[in-house]
């Protein structure tokens, strides 16, 4: 069975709460971008039901777990839009509510420390994961400052949206500007410019999810794991190339 949140805690609730009553015997879960409270997940808990938690999860709950080392990705990212030659970075974070938009901010923050970039609060906004995010999020940063020479954003479909906006307000990319995003979605390819990205290992997440969940179901007194899957940087036409 497959259910779609369509990234609403409420909706969430539902899909957990009709998977329990269809008696099912383990769940694989990648929570909504707006789950903070989480009675529902727990209730799987109580009831022992297997859980795995894949790509966004929750920090301190005891369950198996699958992610992509986004703060890796993100810093990889960010050295290589500076040894573009971009100076003045700024980044479209995702919600802080979750692990993998705190860990792509802090990503950012460490890159530009390391090269000695001294961060500006007003090159960060956080935003979600959705096109109108990024067209939002891409509009403040261009109010904030004129002069930015580089967007880093949480995911692909905002960096459409900032691609969008910047595309309307005359600039070029990535003569004036460069956009980079996370995930490698089908689209990245497609659009123009092409986008570069941090590439996550879709199809193995799922396997390792699955592997995972299978294990629960065979021992259920197995310790959860916690698997880090490795990114790769994607380099395309959204950005400058190196010298």
């Amino acid at each position: 069975m497959v259910c779609h949140s369509s990234e609403k805690y409420e909706v969430e609730k539902e899909n957990v709460n009709a998977l329990l009553a269809a008696d099912v015997e383990g769940i694989i879960i990648s929570v909504a971008r707006d789950t903070e409270l989480n009675e529902h997940i727990h209730k799987l808990k109580r009831k022992g039901i297997p859980l795995v938690m894949f790509n966004r999860i929750i920090e301190d709950f005891k369950a198996a777990k699958v992610v992509v080392d986004d703060y890796y990705g993100a810093a990889e990212m960010v050295r290589y839009l500076i040894k573009t030659g971009c100076l003045r970075i700024t980044h479209i974070s995702g919600p802080s509510n979750l692990l993998l938009s705190s860990n792509r901010k802090q990503g950012y923050l460490d890159a530009l420390k390391e090269s000695g970039i001294e961060f500006q609060p007003e090159w960060l906004v956080e935003g979600d994961f959705t096109i109108e995010s990024g067209i939002d999020c891409m509009s403040v940063l261009l109010e904030r400052s004129s002069d930015i020479d580089a967007v880093f954003c949480v995911c692909d479909a905002v960096a459409f949206g900032a691609i969008k906006i910047l595309k309307e307000k005359g600039y070029r990319i990535p003569e004036n500007i460069s956009v980079a995003g996370f995930t490698n979605e089908p689209m990245t390819d497609l659009i123009e410019p092409t986008l570069t990205t941090v590439s996550q290992p879709i199809y193995e997440i799922g396997e390792t999810a699955s592997r995972l969940l299978f294990s629960q179901l065979q021992n259920p007194d197995l310790p959860p794991e916690f698997c880090v899957l490795n990114t790769e940087l994607l380099v395309r036409d959204s950005t400058r190339r190196i010298p």
